[in-house]
């Protein structure tokens, strides 16, 4: 059992000696592997360190677009409302002329009245009102 024993290790000497070889080349090829995954990483981290600062200077665009947006359209509400008040006081001035119109024919009608109640019933002129 002795000699197996020897042997068995013999064996496993010469296979470790000869895996130990495998074991450096994967070791190795695992080590470049690695750097260009470092490298990667780096080189994609880079990359998204610029696509964060491109996007928050995106989101800035953005905020300053709003706020444009929303002033034109404050001013353009603004520009509604004082075109409504423009309406209001145009149609307002034209409803008080109109009154004044009125106002002046009536007056002028009930004169024209007077006159011609004056020519059909002339003893009526003379009467005061009670």
């Amino acid at each position: 059992t002795l000699k197996n024993n020897c042997e068995y290790l013999s064996k496993l000497e010469r296979h470790s000696t000869s895996t130990f070889g495998m074991d450096e080349a994967q070791i190795h090829r695992l080590e470049k592997e690695s750097e260009r995954f470092g490298n990667e990483i780096r080189k994609r981290e880079s990359e998204n360190k610029q696509l964060r600062e491109n996007i928050s200077s995106i989101k800035s665009q953005i905020e300053e677009s709003k706020k444009t947006y929303d002033e034109i359209a404050k001013g353009r509400t603004n520009v509604i409302d004082q075109r409504m008040k423009m309406k209001m006081i145009i149609e307002r001035n034209k409803l008080e002329n109109c009154n004044d119109r009125n106002r002046k024919e009536i007056a002028k009608l009930q004169s024209q009245l007077k006159k011609l109640r004056m020519k059909t019933f002339p003893f009526l002129g003379g009467l005061k009102k009670r």
